[in-house]
């Protein structure tokens, strides 16, 4: 058992490495946490990009999902952390 861990999204990658929507681990020792969501400050990128994934650039391509419900965007990490992001969000 791992504290914290994401049941629905853990997964066992190799040999005692694992992962979550959120987290990796190695032998049930967080590795990285992601960041899961961070807030708009800039009100008119948000009124411009809400409801659509962005790519920063800057940060090696990452992909975030701009809420279009709350004025925040939802780091994509992983294939599973994206669905569970556009179930939770996503609107249309």
């Amino acid at each position: 058992m791992i504290p914290g861990a994401d049941v629905a999204t853990f997964k066992t990658i190799k040999d005692n490495y694992a992962a979550d929507a959120f987290s990796e681990y190695f032998m049930a020792t967080v590795l990285s946490r992601v960041e899961s969501s961070l807030e708009i400050k800039n009100p008119t990128l948000y009124e411009n990009l809400q409801g659509r994934i962005v790519l920063k650039v800057e940060q090696k391509g990452e992909a975030y999902y701009l809420s279009p419900v709350e004025r925040k965007m939802y780091f994509l990490a992983r294939p599973e952390n994206a669905f569970v992001v556009m179930r939770e969000q996503g609107v249309g």
